[in-house]
This record gives C-alpha cells, sequence and structure tokens, in this order.
C-alpha cells in the first residue's frame, strides 16, 4: 500500500524529473540536513551545490517503487526510487534502487537521508 506523498516530497521528485532548481531547493528549511553517500550538507547552499552535481548534472530521473511511513518516526516518510540518469553505472545493480528518508516540518523538508538499496 502506498501512502500518499506530502507536498515537498512530491515537489523533490516532480522537480528532479522535470528539472527545476529553484524549486528543488525551494521545498528544503534553510537548516535542512541531507546526507547522501554518508556525506552531510548542512543548509540550503550547501543542498543546492550537492543537487546542481548529483542530480542536475547526471539528469537524474526518479521512479516511485514504494511508499511507507516509518511506524516508530511519525515524521519520517521513506520513498523506496529506482532511478536512471547520465552518469557512469559500470557495477552497478539493474534497477538501481535508493531509499529516501524525508523528514518534513511545517511544508519544508528538515532532513533527507539517502540510501542505497545494493
Amino acid at each position: 500500500m502506498l501512502t500518499k506523498l506530502s507536498q515537498p516530497v512530491a515537489t523533490y521528485f516532480d522537480t528532479t524529473n522535470h528539472p527545476d532548481k529553484v524549486a528543488f531547493v525551494s521545498n528544503f528549511s534553510d537548516h535542512a540536513v541531507l546526507v547522501d553517500d554518508k556525506r552531510a550538507y548542512k543548509g540550503i547552499a550547501e543542498i543546492q551545490e550537492w543537487s546542481n552535481v548529483n542530480v542536475f548534472a547526471a539528469e537524474l530521473k526518479y521512479e516511485i517503487t514504494k511508499v511507507v511511513q516509518n511506524i516508530e518516526r511519525s515524521d519520517e516518510t521513506i520513498v523506496t526510487a529506482k532511478i536512471e540518469g547520465s552518469f557512469d553505472k559500470t557495477g552497478l545493480p539493474d534497477p538501481l534502487l535508493f531509499d529516501h528518508h524525508f523528514t518534513v516540518e511545517k511544508g519544508e523538508i528538515v532532513r533527507l537521508n539517502i540510501r542505497f538499496l545494493g
């Protein structure tokens, strides 16, 4: 069963699939933390820099395969997505799946932890 995505989470995927750099970062709070590949990016400027390199330059496209509400943390939604893009896929599984752990407060993403499902 799929859980409905909150607006900031839905916009995160929409602005990636239909590239919009400004709208993408507008979903994050000023003090948001994004963790990708065990590295933390703090605040809008670092998240914007991360997205320019890792999302928009790589021309990522997401296909959501699963959405669940974390039963232990009601403010966390976990979205599993298949990822495609223009990056070197040598040695990567097909499909390439990542879990995105979103924490949303007051209509903004305050934390996003991206985890490879390898």
